[in-house]
C-alpha cells in the first residue's frame, strides 16, 4: 500500500519537486561558484515537495478526477489551452515575463555580454584550451594566460583584424582556470604543462614573434585556501608562494634572453561587489534592494596586495614592462563597477565584458602597437 501510494501522488511530486530544487538552489547556493545548498535545505525543499504533491493530490486531482459536472473537461482543456496561450505568448516577449526596472536591465545586458574569444581564426579549440590568431602576417604578439587574458581578446581583434597580410598579428594561447607559471599543478590534476609546452614550441617554430604578454587572475592561484602546488608545496604558503614566483621570473627571464619584449599584466581588481548579477539583490518576495555595494582599491589590496607586489617586483626584476589594470579600473579609492551609461563593465565578479574591453580597455595598445 505504501508504494502504491507513493506511486498515486508521484505525478505531482514529480512536478513540484523541480521548481522547489531550482528555488533553493538559486536563493541558498552560489550557481558563479558550483556550490551547492546545504543538506538541510536540500530536505527541506524535498519536504516542501511532497507536502505540496499530497496536497494538490487530495484537494485537486481526486476532486476533478470523480466530479460528475459535464464541465469538468471543457474547463480542463480550457486551462490548458491559457496556460499555453500565455506561455508562448511570454516565450515570444508578447508577455515580458517580470518587470524590470532600466537599471536591472542593464545588469541584464551585462550578464550575457560574455563571449571573449569570438571573431577569432580558432587553431585549436580543447575547451578550456583555445590557440586563436588574428591580424596579420607580419611581426606577431603572443598572448598567454588564463580567463582573465582571454577577456581582452575584443579589444586586440578590433585593433588588429583589419591589418594587411604583412602588418601585425596576434596569437593567443590560453586555457581557463591555468596559472601561466611553469611546474604548477591542482588537487583536482591540472597543470600548466599543456599551456607552457605550446609556447615554448610557437616561440621556437615561429622567429615573427617579438612580444609576449602575459596575465592572469594572480589572486586566485596565491589565496587561501590554494588548490594549487609546486613541488608539492601549497601556493598559498609563503614557501610555495616563493617557488612559484621563482618559475614565473625563470620563464619571462628566459624569453628576454631570446629578444622578445615581455608585458605581465596583473589583477584586475575583483570582487562580488563587482558582480553585476549581485548589484541589485532580490528578497524572498522579489522586491529589490536599491543600495549597491563598492568595493574600494585599499580594500582590493588589503587582501591581495602583497602578493601583486612581489609579482610586479620579480616581473621587473627579470626584464618584463608591468602593466597594472588598477591604475585605469579604479578612480578616486573606488573600483570602477559601471561605465559612462550605467551599464557594468564586467559580466561576473571576476571579468571584464567583452563590450566594455572593445571600446574602453586601452592599456594593452602598447602591446599591437607596429
Amino acid at each position: 500500500p505504501a508504494v502504491v501510494w507513493i506511486g498515486l501522488i508521484s505525478y505531482p511530486l514529480y512536478l513540484f519537486h523541480w521548481p522547489a530544487l531550482s528555488f533553493v538552489h538559486i536563493v541558498k547556493g552560489d550557481l558563479q561558484r558550483g556550490h551547492a545548498p546545504k543538506p538541510v535545505y536540500i530536505a527541506d525543499a524535498l519536504l516542501i515537495s511532497l507536502i505540496l504533491s499530497v496536497t494538490t493530490y487530495y484537494f485537486i486531482e481526486k476532486p476533478i478526477r470523480h466530479h460528475k459536472s459535464r464541465w469538468t473537461i471543457p474547463m480542463l482543456v480550457a486551462a490548458f489551452i491559457l496556460v499555453g496561450a500565455i506561455a508562448t505568448s511570454i516565450d515570444n516577449d508578447i508577455i515580458p515575463p517580470r518587470y524590470n526596472p532600466p537599471d536591472v536591465s542593464k545588469l541584464s545586458q551585462a550578464a550575457h555580454d560574455a563571449d571573449m574569444l569570438g571573431g577569432w581564426t580558432t587553431l585549436k579549440n580543447d575547451i578550456p584550451f583555445y590557440i586563436q590568431k588574428t591580424g596579420g602576417s607580419g611581426k606577431q604578439v603572443l598572448f598567454l594566460g588564463d580567463s582573465n587574458m582571454q577577456q581582452y581578446a575584443p579589444r586586440i581583434l578590433t585593433e588588429l583584424i583589419n591589418n594587411a597580410p604583412y602588418e601585425r598579428g596576434a596569437l593567443f594561447i590560453t586555457e581557463s582556470g591555468i596559472p601561466p607559471i611553469p611546474n604548477t599543478y591542482s588537487s583536482e590534476g591540472k597543470s600548466s604543462d599543456r599551456l607552457l609546452k605550446e609556447i615554448r614550441e610557437y616561440i621556437l617554430s615561429d622567429p615573427r614573434i617579438d612580444r609576449i604578454v602575459i596575465s592572469a587572475r594572480w589572486c586566485n592561484y596565491f589565496s587561501k585556501p590554494s588548490r594549487w602546488k609546486t613541488d608539492g608545496v601549497a601556493l598559498d604558503t609563503p614557501q610555495g608562494e616563493e617557488q612559484a614566483l621563482s618559475q614565473l621570473a625563470f620563464l619571462i627571464h628566459q624569453l628576454s634572453l631570446q629578444g622578445r619584449r615581455v608585458y605581465l599584466v596583473l589583477n584586475i581588481p575583483t570582487g562580488l561587489e563587482l558582480d553585476p548579477k549581485g548589484f541589485y539583490p532580490r528578497n524572498f518576495i522579489g522586491k529589490i534592494d536599491p543600495k549597491k555595494k563598492i568595493l574600494t582599491k585599499e580594500n582590493f589590496l588589503k587582501e591581495n596586495g602583497a602578493v601583486l607586489d612581489e609579482i610586479a617586483s620579480i616581473a621587473r626584476r627579470a626584464g618584463a614592462e608591468v602593466i597594472d589594470p588598477m591604475d585605469y579600473l579604479c578612480t578616486n579609492g573606488i573600483c570602477i563597477a559601471e561605465d559612462e551609461k550605467g551599464v557594468p563593465i564586467r559580466f561576473d565578479e571576476g571579468h571584464l565584458r567583452p563590450g566594455y574591453v572593445r571600446e574602453h580597455v586601452k592599456y594593452l595598445d602598447r602591446t599591437i602597437v607596429p
